[in-house]
């Protein structure tokens, strides 16, 4: 598994999922870490029928986990949150929580 630089804020105005960390508001009391998993470990990742996704969703303070396949996180305008970097054909997971 991949781990990648953390970026810090919430994001308020993302009700459906837009990408764009400029959309993050800088409230110091929320935490976000974002991670790659290659495609061929997304099943250990996610788990069956999602099990492990929805027991992190469980945790308390996790506010929002998901995830996006390399398709849907393109680099743009340098974002950090869009740029894949070197990950090739990794999912990104990005996790928001209470520090």
């Amino acid at each position: 598994m991949y781990r990648d630089s953390v970026n810090r804020g919430p994001d308020v105005s993302r009700p459906g999922g837009s990408k764009n960390c400029s959309d993050w508001n800088s409230d110091p009391s929320l935490f976000v870490e974002k991670f790659f998993v290659p495609q061929h470990l997304m099943g250990l990742a996610i788990g069956a029928r999602g099990v492990n996704i929805r027991a992190a969703r469980e945790i308390p303070d996790v506010i929002r986990i998901e995830s996006w396949e390399p398709s849907e996180y393109n680099a743009r305008n340098n974002d950090p949150v869009d740029n894949s970097g070197d990950h090739g054909e990794a999912a990104m997971f990005v996790i928001e929580a209470k520090v």
